[in-house]
């Protein structure tokens, strides 16, 4: 890790003690959104006693102590406390405290849209106005240890409304409630595409001024002219009302102006480019005022000493980038390089979704970049408290400060501790062992699984006793990379995944293949082979990612940036791997945290093509295959929920930041006009097999096609568009018994025209033989019904279930059906209100549990670094950290018909291994060196590590 330097540390200092106590003297001026001694809100005595440690985010970090909070207030901290009489006790025996997160930027608890789309300058309106308490993501937050929440105005004007802070304080009854007296009132300013309206621009003409970013710059100009200019009025009118027939008019919009203007309402400007955060410190000095705080700002750290000379902090995503074109350039040590350099650093979610991950973002700044572990929590604790001018009431654990604490089941940077409970001015207002109660509201049963949190003793590290060697003939090795010739690991502790780890052992490579493994001193090492030390180091199987859109898609929200899908709907012909772009900057990205191998496939349509497994080296799509034909994506034609259900599931709503929310086949239906036109205008290449009887026919008609009964509905081959799934596998399977087709021999070629269904009938023989395997999109419980309706009729396939979100709901007949699950959504909360909020994360437990084969994979671009997060956050919720472990090796590779090939450290396999200092499903952990195919690859050579390098020492 790398250390901070004396600079950065005098730096973030000076810059601490500026901030602390600003309330009181610099910050007198700043308007309030509810005056300090007005409001109520509940308070409690709550006496959290023996927790393990506590992480106080003041440089303090208390062993074996305890913490009393008296009416909603914290009285003391340290060890040797008792309870007094009367107060609630709370065991924190294997617990560790930090302070409530605070959220700089978040979108929850509010009403209706949040942006004025009436005029571009807007700051007269405020969130206040639209403010929840009901909002379930309240409860959402509280999951990921949020407490404290700025909530934003939308990002589409220049000058947005004005925000509200509140307390996640579930179950209150008016938006007061929730609202923290005395927090200062901030404005939100907006930069960048969201302003200048981009992704409209595409559809046709733009229509609201402005439309560039000269026109941004340009209509800031314009409003503080204006409010210059009004305040000029009125201090003449106040000089001299005499002087004036009438007062002047009032105007609540440059009033507000004004206010901005002279401080006394705080700035946080929705930023993403380095060259308009520039642009907007250079107009707010123009003006005489301060921004005080850039939130995003993803190319922050490209003017972060600018930053710092204007006095302006930075709240950004951790690691987020690759959604639209002006977040290309983001990369994750943009707060560490920013931290370095003296800017007020914070970590902001956004995102609704995120914020119950939250804890996952603390260690990031650590793993990027090399923050200290306190500068890292303080990016999520005191520094945003200090952003949002409520730093002498939250944000870090300390005597008089409100009584905020998260209580963790580990350590803050182990990615296998979670959020055990959230406390909020004394009262526990989320525990993951009294859900019902803290939520207040029933929900379906969770299946029991052994164990409800990561037990570090189930798991221990140490190696068993030493397994025989197992060494191959170099003639028994087919090549795969005759230039690699032979190198033999020694010393390391090798976890082969399919054995018992191996002490001090040697692991010798041969033309990109692994020719032996075992102890040191009984595995011989050839002669002439180049021999590497790893003693003290770890040797794992490179991860693989069995579902991405790696290579095809390289920016979001650019239509010409991305190959993720092809018109029509029926497309096993279609292969993704001549698409893939090996020079992209993705793959390397995701190469970084040890991601060796990945599937990269479309989305569009109802058979989406032929997904292609790659290696993450290799600069021609030739040299990076190792299966083009790899597997068949169906899109179940299935929406989420039973006709007459009840559940909960919607879309989750994220800006667009790089994924999709739709759930499975509902985004089929979501196209389903615009498809039946299409199939209706002779332009399919299958058309006969599209039933005229859809034609005009409304989602609501369609889903009703399964019958509700007594028992209420079963699967049909009528629900939805099954029927056009299932009849086109049956004309494939006739195909297959008798090939035919209408093809004439003198027929003109026209694209998807020639060939008739032969084209796609012939890609399908090799599915319907059982070689490759149907990667099934199906999410909830209904459609994975339909999964096993459709395999039961065509049991010559075999069949993954991709999404599986409700898997652990039918786990038990999964694994009598031996039917593997590739789970994509443990990132993300669980969609269905009627369930845990734990749902998502616990899934991969119950299955395991069952014994049901399962993966991780992330479905992404961008995201695809942080598989092993997916995997960290199901051991947090119990599941053992061995088979999370399989979940992003073994598994995969088996799931994609390559488990002889690929995802264990055995010999005969390919040789894709990782060099670690720890388990690499931990931040933490650094990738020393990595083997692809026996090439060795640095896991720094990417565009991100040299930014870093780049701008770490920028002045």
């Amino acid at each position: 890790m790398r250390s901070t330097s004396p600079i950065s540390l005098l730096f973030a200092l000076l810059l601490l003690l500026a901030w602390t106590g600003a309330p009181a003297s610099a910050h007198a001026q700043l308007l309030v959104q509810l005056p300090e001694d007005a409001g109520t809100h509940p308070t409690g005595d709550l006496f959290i006693q023996n927790l393990d440690a506590i992480w106080t985010a003041t440089g303090q970090v208390h062993e074996n102590a305890s913490i009393l909070i008296r009416n909603g207030i914290i009285q003391a901290i340290g060890p040797d406390l008792t309870a007094p009489d009367g107060v609630e006790v709370l065991d924190g025996s294997g617990r560790t405290a930090i302070p409530g997160i605070v959220d700089e930027h978040s979108h929850i608890a509010t009403s209706g849209g949040l942006n004025e789309g009436t005029a571009p300058i807007v700051p007269e309106v405020k969130v206040l106005d639209a403010l929840d308490p009901s909002s379930f993501g309240i409860y959402q937050a509280l999951q990921g240890g949020v407490t404290t929440a700025r909530l934003m105005h939308g990002s589409s004007n220049p000058i947005g409304g004005q925000s509200a802070v509140i307390k996640t304080r579930w179950g209150v009854e008016t938006g007061q409630d929730l609202l923290i007296p005395g927090a200062p009132r901030a404005v939100k300013f907006a930069l960048g595409e969201n302003v200048t309206r981009k992704a409209a621009q595409a559809r046709g003409p733009a229509t609201r001024f402005p439309a560039s970013r000269p026109g941004v710059e340009t209509i800031y100009e314009q409003a503080f002219t204006a409010a210059r200019e009004y305040r000029e009025l009125w201090d003449a009118y106040e000089a001299d009302p005499d002087a004036f027939a009438v007062p002047p008019r009032r105007d609540l919009r440059l009033e507000a102006l004004v206010d901005i203007m002279e401080d006394r309402i705080l700035i946080h400007a929705h930023s993403y480019r380095s060259d308009e955060i520039l642009m907007l410190m250079r107009v707010a000095e123009r003006f005489g005022f301060t921004i005080d705080n850039f939130t995003h700002v993803l190319e922050g750290y490209r003017v972060a000493s600018e930053l710092r000379e204007h006095g302006a902090g930075a709240s950004t995503f951790s690691d987020w980038w690759q959604f639209k074109l002006e977040a290309y350039d983001a990369i994750p040590y943009n707060a560490t390089i920013m931290a370095d350099q003296g800017v007020l650093t914070a970590i902001n979610s956004d995102i609704p979704w995120l914020q119950t991950f939250m804890t996952w973002e603390i260690p990031k700044p650590v793993q990027y970049g090399g923050a200290s572990r306190e500068e890292a929590l303080r990016m999520l604790t005191l520094n945003p408290a200090i952003m949002l001018g409520i730093q002498d009431k939250v944000g870090s654990l300390e005597e008089g400060k409100q009584g905020d604490v998260v209580l963790l089941t580990g350590d803050p940077f182990d990615a296998f501790s979670r959020v055990e409970q959230t406390i909020v001015d004394g009262i526990v207002y989320y525990d993951s062992n009294r859900e019902e109660e803290t939520r207040g509201e029933p929900f379906n049963p969770f299946p029991e699984v052994p164990a409800d949190r990561y037990q570090p003793t189930a798991d221990a590290a140490g190696a068993a006793a030493a397994p025989q060697p197992r060494t191959l003939d170099p003639a028994e090795l087919a090549p795969l990379s005759p230039e690699t010739g032979t190198v033999a690991l020694v010393g390391a502790t090798i976890h082969p995944v399919s054995g018992p780890s191996i002490a001090d052992g040697t692991l010798v490579m041969h033309e990109g293949r692994i020719q032996a493994v075992g102890p040191r001193g009984q595995v011989d090492v050839p002669q002439g082979a180049r021999t590497v030390d790893v003693s003290g180091r770890h040797l794992y199987p490179g991860m693989i990612d069995p579902l991405t859109h790696l290579g095809l898609f390289e920016i979001g929200a650019v239509s010409q940036a991305t190959d993720r899908s092809e018109i029509g709907e029926l497309n096993p012909h279609i292969r993704a791997l001549e698409a893939y772009q090996p020079h992209g900057r993705a793959p390397f990205v995701a190469r970084a945290r040890g991601i060796t191998a990945a599937l990269t496939a479309q989305t569009g349509g109802l058979i989406q093509g032929m997904g292609s497994v790659v290696q993450l080296h290799g600069d021609t799509w030739e040299r990076a295959e190792i299966k083009g034909d790899g597997v068949l994506m169906v899109n179940l034609p299935v929406p989420s929920s039973a006709p007459g259900s009840s559940a909960g599931w919607g879309e989750f709503g994220d800006h667009q930041h790089g994924r999709e929310f739709t759930w499975a086949g509902d985004a089929l239906f979501d196209q389903h006009d615009d498809l039946l036109a299409m199939a209706g205008s002779g332009a399919s290449p299958v058309e006969s097999f599209a039933s005229s009887s859809m034609e005009g026919l409304s989602f609501a008609d369609a889903v009703a096609g399964a019958r509700l009964d007594d028992d209420g509905p079963e699967p049909s081959f009528t629900t939805g568009r099954m029927d056009e799934l299932v009849a086109f596998f049956e004309r494939a399977r006739e195909y297959m018994a008798a090939p035919e087709s209408g093809r004439r021999g003198d027929e003109p070629f026209e694209a998807n025209v020639w060939g008739g269904d032969a084209v796609v009938l012939e890609a399908m023989l090799p599915v319907l033989r059982g070689e490759i395997p149907i990667f099934f999109r199906a999410d909830s419980e209904w459609q994975i019904r339909h999964v096993f309706l459709f395999l039961d009729e065509f049991p010559e396939v075999e069949g993954v279930v991709v999404g599986g979100v409700e898997a652990f709901r039918l786990a038990d007949e999964l694994a009598e059906r031996d039917l593997p699950v590739i789970l994509t959504r443990t990132r993300n909360p669980t969609p269905d209100r009627d369930d845990s909020v734990a749902a998502s994360m616990r899934n991969a437990a119950a299955l395991h549990h069952a014994g049901v084969r399962f993966a991780f994979g992330t479905d992404e671009s961008a995201d695809v670094r942080n598989l092993p997060e997916h995997a960290a956050i199901a051991v947090a919720y119990g599941l053992p950290a061995e088979a999370a472990l399989e979940a992003v090796t073994r598994r995969p590779a088996e799931l994609l018909g390559l488990g002889g090939e690929m995802g264990t450290l055995e010999p005969g396999k390919r040789a894709d291994l990782l060099v670690t200092d720890g388990n690499p499903l931990q931040p933490l952990t650094h990738i020393e060196s990595m083997f692809i195919a026996g090439h060795e690859v640095d896991p720094r050579d990417n565009d991100h590590s040299r930014m870093f390098r780049e701008f770490r020492d920028r002045r």
